[in-house]
């Protein structure tokens, strides 16, 4: 199974419907471009941190990292508008989701 077929499958068994296969890029980016905006999003005052993860449960504003104007997460709108999809989600929550993800796709895709 490709990398991005098992990421997909692992967050769906998770319970996030909405990412889809073409918001996965190559592994070689993908991954560390994840763990970037997890590392991110963690290294924010916890005020503003549970403020980011209140507002991202219910609007659509995960996207807005991936813009110019952020550019926190080039290279991840696909996958953040599908987060943006997933309402009732905190954006803390994707992520984590997301890299355990990663990782246990690498490891059922190692040659990738």
């Amino acid at each position: 199974m490709a990398f991005a077929d098992s990421f997909v499958e692992c967050m769906q068994n998770a319970g996030v419907s909405t990412v889809d296969h073409s918001a996965v890029t190559d592994p070689s980016h993908f991954v560390p471009a994840v763990q970037y905006v997890q590392q991110w999003l963690n290294g924010l005052e916890a005020s503003t941190r549970e403020g980011i993860d209140e507002v991202a449960t219910n609007e659509p504003i995960s996207q807005l990292l991936a813009h110019s104007e952020v550019n926190v997460a080039p290279g991840l709108e696909q996958l953040l508008a599908g987060f943006d999809s997933a309402t009732g989600w905190p954006l803390s929550t994707l992520l984590q989701w997301c890299v355990h993800c990663a990782e246990q796709a690498q490891a059922a895709n190692p040659a990738q």
